[in-house]
């Protein structure tokens, strides 16, 4: 179905008379915190807003901001979303452009916030990675955010956006028409916080198994996020599943010391590749949703333009050790991870024991050392065959690195300047329609009432996010072409 355009529903509150830019809600968490430090030292000309239960951590988190010139200091709200009536938390947001809602598990508590944002308008963006929780509320409220044109971005931190983007902008260099796409992740520094082991956990215990575990879950159904446009199934590029593994090509995908970080990484040149983490069952199904998306389709269900290509194929692939013990046992640890543990959490013993040691050794709070969070990052590496390039033997390479631990550093930041855009966006700021070769699917006139409403992805937001993202200091894109015999793996097996 195509998103409706025209005025939102009459009883939304037009975006030129709302007060705050931006509401952050959950302030007074560690990311929340890092959040409020990041907008108030890097958004000088916005009016927002910080909410979180207790008035006393807001006012400490104002207190703790650094001390310099120019710094744009948020108004407080007292803000319980997990108890306050629905009308209290509705009548905040008809007053806010854009909510970061960053209060999670969102399988327990995001729909508390979203639907509110839906009724009013309001665009959203968040970090999750539950993707059943993604799914129900996009099949819930789709049809009501295009009539009251809330603009819904989920998944705006470590998942899902190095994938989506990366695949976005290989597309735009290689000048339309993808392949197969392969994307290596040679190196992810951070660790794991209580959050984000909360939130793994959290659709566990909240949706049947046949939601997220193989053939019809997320783990399993690359297009579990596909847009539901009436596009005969059929059509749509067979994505290969399974788990795969295969030595890298030594010479091509290795890994090198990320430049901000140096010496202290450790080298896996002539490791090994594995598929079926974790991460590829987030990641896919936000990027095969984006080449839903971004493509159109006539009222039979038959394409009529391809995002990235009628052919396209997206594997994710974790670089693991080199040498037979080291990289042995990665690769059991992954192929445990990814396969055999998920199916282990559906019995409901396992999963209360998991949590019990998730509650013990960590608790709320816990999350990478100040220290870890400067010293993290992480490197992708895209490689992807491009259809229409004149020099077949030839693949489009894009390399992504990102400054900062992926789970805290990197994902505060990138969340914040892509709630920074959505709120130039809605402001009408008449110098982003002129951006170079700008072909944001969701804003496609420079009047934020004629925005198109519904749930999108970080990819749907184009090239005006893309340039702000490069812009912010902690994203590095290098794209070129190189034969096709460099990137030729030297071994392959399948298990």
């Amino acid at each position: 179905m195509e998103p409706s355009r025209g005025s939102p529903e009459p009883g939304i509150k037009p975006m030129a008379g709302r007060k705050y830019d931006i509401l952050v809600v959950g302030a007074t968490g560690v990311t929340g915190g890092l959040i409020t430090k990041h907008l108030s030292t890097n958004a000088p000309n916005i009016k927002w807003a910080v909410s979180g239960r207790s008035e006393e951590k807001l006012n400490k988190l104002i207190d703790k901001l650094p001390a310099v010139p120019d710094i744009n200091k948020p108004d407080i709200l007292v803000l319980d979303v997990l108890n306050d009536p629905e009308s209290k938390i509705r009548s905040v947001l008809d007053d806010t452009r854009v909510v970061i809602d960053v209060v999670g598990p969102y399988s327990y508590w995001g729909e508390k916030v979203l639907k509110p944002c839906v009724d009013a308008g309001t665009a959203w963006v968040d970090l999750n990675g539950e993707v059943p929780w993604a799914k129900e509320m996009e099949e819930k409220y789709q049809a009501l955010a295009e009539k009251t044109k809330a603009v819904i971005v989920p998944c705006c931190g470590y998942d899902c956006v190095p994938s989506d983007m990366g695949v976005y902008l290989l597309s735009r260099f290689a000048g339309g028409a993808l392949g197969k796409v392969d994307a290596v992740v040679e190196e992810a520094v951070g660790a794991a916080s209580f959050g984000t082991l909360s939130s793994f956990l959290a659709p566990y215990y909240t949706y049947p198994p046949e939601k997220i575990l193989k053939p019809n879950g997320y783990i399993g159904d690359p297009y579990f996020l596909y847009p539901r446009n009436g596009e005969c199934p059929e059509t749509l590029p067979e994505q290969p599943t399974g788990v795969k593994f295969r030595r890298a090509n030594s010479s091509f995908v290795y890994h090198a010391p990320l430049r901000h970080i140096g010496r202290d990484c450790p080298k896996r040149r002539g490791g090994y590749l594995i598929t079926s983490t974790p991460f590829e069952a987030i990641n896919r199904p936000v990027v095969m949703r984006s080449y839903g998306l971004r493509s159109s389709v006539d009222g039979r269900g038959t394409r009529l333009h391809d995002s990235y290509g009628p052919s396209f194929r997206y594997r994710e692939w974790l670089l693991l050790p080199a040498g037979p013990l080291k990289g042995g046992l990665s690769m059991l640890a992954a192929y445990i991870m990814g396969s055999f543990f998920p199916y282990c959490l559906s019995f409901s013993p396992v999963r209360g024991m998991f949590k019990f040691v998730i509650d013990r050794l960590f608790g709320p709070g816990y999350g990478p050392s100040p220290e870890l969070q400067e010293r993290g990052g992480f490197r992708w590496r895209f490689i992807g065959e491009a259809l229409d390039h004149e020099t077949k033997n030839e693949r489009a390479v894009l390399q992504m690195e990102g400054r900062k631990d992926i789970g805290y550093g990197w994902t505060s930041i990138i969340l914040s300047e892509t709630a920074l855009y959505l709120v130039d966006k809605l402001r009408n700021v008449e110098e982003l329609a002129e951006r170079e070769g700008d072909d944001d699917v969701v804003f496609r006139r420079n009047d934020s009432e004629q925005r198109r409403g519904g749930f999108w992805t970080s990819a749907c937001l184009g090239m005006g996010l893309a340039h702000r993202l490069l812009g912010s200091g902690y994203l590095d894109v290098e794209m070129r072409w190189v034969r096709d015999e460099e990137v030729r793996d030297e071994d392959k097996k399948t298990v």
